[in-house]
């Protein structure tokens, strides 16, 4: 089954220094495009709604958006910084897989919702700096209901360290979720080649 990610807005809400999308930077979309990428999709295409921050549209243009690609029997996921979690949670349904993007220096302020994780991903994008200063686990001791999904930092210019990552993962595999390795081994392969 192919699969795509359907960027429905750059807008973001967020500043993360690691956004490999760089929304700020980008051209404002408009919803007719969105539209109209989505209408061209093949039926039964996997289709991921990414940004920016998902949860800034609207409640009727995101309904547009899963009508089509429901009527084209596409399974569809969805990345969100939570926003999309706390302004939609009406549309959850519509997913069979929420990719729940956590930034690890968010002040005690933020709290993550225990929420099924057989449909929700919470996922920590580490750097070799917050692997070293040990704040990805603190983040990780703070919230012992959740198993994170920890994604390395993956820009060219600030490659991860690869033996850093590996201890990480090895010590702390209890608090961690399960597909962290399968996703890790991805991420080295589109970084490093096969």
């Amino acid at each position: 089954m192919p699969s795509v990610e359907l960027i429905l807005t750059f807008k973001c809400d967020w500043h993360c220094d690691y956004c490999l999308v760089d929304t700020h930077n980008q051209p404002l979309k408009t919803f007719d495009e969105v539209v109209a990428e989505a209408e061209s999709y093949e039926p039964y295409t996997e289709v991921t709604l990414s940004g920016g921050e998902t949860g800034l549209m609207s409640k009727a243009k995101l309904t547009k958006i899963i009508d089509i690609l429901k009527a084209k029997h596409c399974p569809i996921d969805l990345l969100t910084n939570g926003l999309f979690i706390k302004k939609h949670p009406e549309l959850l349904h519509h997913f069979e897989e929420v990719l729940y993007h956590c930034v690890e220096y968010l002040g005690d302020d933020i709290q993550f919702p225990n929420l099924d994780q057989s449909k929700f991903l919470y996922i920590l994008v580490v750097t070799n700096d917050n692997l070293k200063d040990d704040s990805i686990l603190r983040m990780i001791d703070k919230y012992p209901h959740i198993k994170f999904v920890i994604l390395p930092d993956t820009r060219s210019q600030r490659r991860i360290d690869f033996n850093l990552m590996n201890n990480f993962i090895k010590q702390h595999k209890d608090k961690i979720h399960e597909r962290t390795m399968h996703e890790w081994a991805q991420d080295m392969c589109r970084t490093w080649g096969e």
